[in-house]
């Protein structure tokens, strides 16, 4: 069974040469390549040959043609390194070198890129883009893949649907108040909403696999078809579920068991299509359990790992642990690609990756890992200004494990640079440089003062000299400049470790601020006042806002303009208690230990709202006994706003862009 599918055969080859026509019609002396299609079992293949005319002539399946033909845009010099920019099409064409011609392969049959922060997880550019550097796989929902199923056959894209999704499959609110028990018990109640599903349950289980046969009717071709569980956490504490549980299990929070048990089931129900799910978490290792593993399961290898080792690293402190899951998988004679998170919380800062990730697709080429995907934001985002490197080498390397990344790159400044390439590519080595492999690089704050170059500042200066008109050296400069300013900025709003308080609510110094960048949003900041009095803790939040009009209302609290409140707990260093609250004054609130989420927690919690005209406020009062604190002194605590008034998700928190779950970093108290 194979883990891509031959959809819509002519769509993409079509499109694809619409696409070739337009970009090729300034050259009156270039005819569009002959097309012929061939079924073929192998995914991808296609071979190039001259014709007697002194054309050419490209022979493959489906995806193969669609490969072919921007390979052929490709030889005659066209280029798209980002979707913030259009495609780069020279005056003149390129001669097509004797490399284009003959047999080519993919080296990794999965090549797929998740669009994050735009409706439906779908960016039309963004997936053009992906078309044209040979990228065949999108994840979304069941609902989204049916919805875009066409608009994905033209361009050659395949909805991978291992994504979270027991809440689509089987939604509380159709199915709750008749069935509660298919929902986690947690605290001694059923939860309809902010858990998982009650694995255990058979009734369950069958209504699962109805629901999802009816969607997949719906979606079309879908592959794999992901049977994942919802973000977060709230497992079901019946015995039932805890009988599934294995005595690892019940010790370190973790859940395999239960997970193994219900994918061996979904495997077994759907033996001709392949099924997909996450190895992360707290199931990370589920697939031990199963042996043998179910021939149709596909594992996506999730992992925030450091990008400034190979991810293969076996002496790497964080990336050890990847390599030694990478050989179990192996010797399971698993299928697995690559999750990863390259923009995730770097937003525009440098991303100076691309040579390490040049060589990790080579080592996961070795190791057999089937391909990869990445979350990625929309269009117009700063982030793909600093990531197309790595994202497009990403492609590259995809597409033939065995390429010189250095030959690419070489390839990018001569075609984007023009008289600056000798510049700009020496320009690119400087930073490369600040990953030479001495540190690792996991994107955390503190670390953009240690990679950044400012012995890069000679040769961008000498590219302004040798090509003063180029756009993209302009952009380069701007790009640098930023970096260089926000190095200045980023102390300036630091929250201190400690804030003192008083019986009377007053201002502190917490400062909300973005996590790249380390800044706050000046004209829509917030300001925190505190107190702690008779036994309790208040806590005003003032959130300035340029847009009160655009407040985002939503059925869950989560995805309206809120704050979250995390405090922790007195005794218990791993538990914190997470209250989330929005603009309109609705709450939810959680008793949270690692992987127990009980969103059914009593506490004595009291919140309101109000807004003014350029404003909205949060007043927060609760017994530190709630928290299990005996004064002052014991308070840590951690506040993150979710703005969406601007039109997307902007993520402020404190200290550093917020702790979230991470306590040991929590903002501490004194009286």
């Amino acid at each position: 069974m194979d883990i891509i599918t031959n959809i819509a055969v002519a769509a993409q080859v079509a499109f694809a040469l619409e696409t070739a026509a337009k970009w090729t019609a300034q050259w009156p002396n270039v005819t569009l390549p002959e097309c012929i299609q061939k079924d073929t079992s192998e995914q991808g293949v296609w071979r190039a040959e001259q014709t007697d005319g002194g054309g050419v002539r490209i022979t493959g399946g489906a995806e193969g043609l669609r490969l072919g033909v921007y390979a052929w845009c490709k030889a005659l010099g066209i280029r798209w390194f980002s979707p913030n920019e259009s495609p780069l099409i020279p005056e003149k064409p390129k001669a097509i070198p004797a490399s284009f011609f003959g047999h080519h392969k993919p080296s990794f049959p999965y090549r797929g890129l998740h669009s994050c922060g735009c409706p439906d997880h779908f960016d039309p550019n963004i997936a053009r883009w992906m078309s044209f550097n040979g990228f065949n796989r999108r994840l979304d929902t069941l609902r989204e893949a049916a919805v875009h199923h066409e608009e994905y056959a033209r361009l050659g894209l395949v909805s991978d649907t291992t994504v979270h999704c027991y809440s689509l499959v089987l939604p509380p609110s159709k199915y709750f108040d008749e069935h509660p028990e298919y929902y986690p018990l947690i605290g001694g109640k059923r939860l309809a909403a902010g858990g998982e599903l009650c694995l255990s349950n058979q009734e369950m289980r069958r209504a699962f696999v109805k629901s999802l046969r009816e969607w997949l009717e719906k979606a079309g071709d879908v592959s794999p078809v992901g049977i994942c569980p919802n973000d977060g956490y709230g497992w079901c504490e019946c015995d039932a579920c805890r009988a599934l549980d294995t005595e690892e299990d019940r010790k370190n929070g973790t859940v395999n068991g239960r997970i193994a048990d219900f994918v061996k089931f979904i495997c077994a129900e759907f033996p001709d299509r392949t099924i997909g799910h996450y190895s992360y978490s707290n199931f990370a290792d589920f697939y031990k359990l199963l042996d043998p593993l179910p021939k149709n399961l596909v594992l996506s290898f999730t992992a925030f790992h450091c990008q400034g080792h190979q991810f293969l690293d076996e002496n790497c402190p964080k990336n050890a642990k990847f390599a030694k899951r990478t050989a179990e998988l192996r010797a399971k004679g698993a299928r697995f690609y690559i999750y990863d998170y390259y923009t995730y919380q770097w937003g525009f800062l440098p991303a100076p990756m691309w040579k390490i990730v040049a060589r990790d697709f080579k080592a996961w080429h070795d190791a057999g890992v089937e391909g990869f995907l990445s979350e990625v934001s929309k269009t117009g985002s700063a982030s793909w200004n600093s990531f197309w490197p790595s994202l497009l080498m990403a492609g590259e390397m995809m597409l033939d494990a065995d390429a010189d990344p250095d030959a690419i790159i070489d390839d990018w400044c001569q075609a984007r640079y023009g008289r600056a390439a000798k510049s700009m590519r020496e320009y690119f080595r400087v930073w490369e440089r600040g990953l030479d492999g001495t540190n690792c690089f996991l994107k955390s704050p503190n670390e953009f003062p240690l990679i950044f170059r400012a012995d890069a500042e000679a040769p961008l200066a000498q590219a302004e000299k040798d090509d003063p008109d180029n756009p993209f050296v302009k952009q380069a400069r701007k790009q640098y400049d930023a970096w260089k300013a926000n190095l200045e900025l980023r102390n300036r709003y630091a929250t201190p470790g400690e804030v003192e308080v008083s019986s009377e609510l007053r201002k502190i110094p917490v400062f909300l601020v973005d996590r790249p960048s380390q800044t706050v949003d000046a004209e829509n900041d917030t300001e925190t006042e505190m107190a702690v009095a008779d036994g309790k803790v208040r806590l005003r939040l003032t959130a300035h806002e340029t847009r009160m009009d655009s407040l985002k209302t939503a059925s869950s609290v989560y995805d309206s303009d809120c704050f979250e409140i995390f405090i922790a707990d007195g005794e218990d260093p791993k538990r914190t208690y997470h209250f989330i609250a929005d603009h309109s004054g609705r709450v939810s609130a959680a008793d949270s230990k690692g992987s127990r989420w009980n969103w059914n927690w009593e506490h004595h919690a009291k919140t309101t709202a109000r807004k003014e005209a350029d404003r909205w406020i949060i007043d927060f009062e609760m017994p530190l006994s709630d928290a299990r604190v005996a004064d002052a002194a014991g308070l840590r605590f951690t506040i993150i706003r979710n703005r969406h008034a601007g039109g997307k998700w902007q993520i402020l928190g404190a200290p550093a862009g917020g702790a979230f779950f991470d306590t040991e970093r929590y903002i501490r108290v004194r009286q």
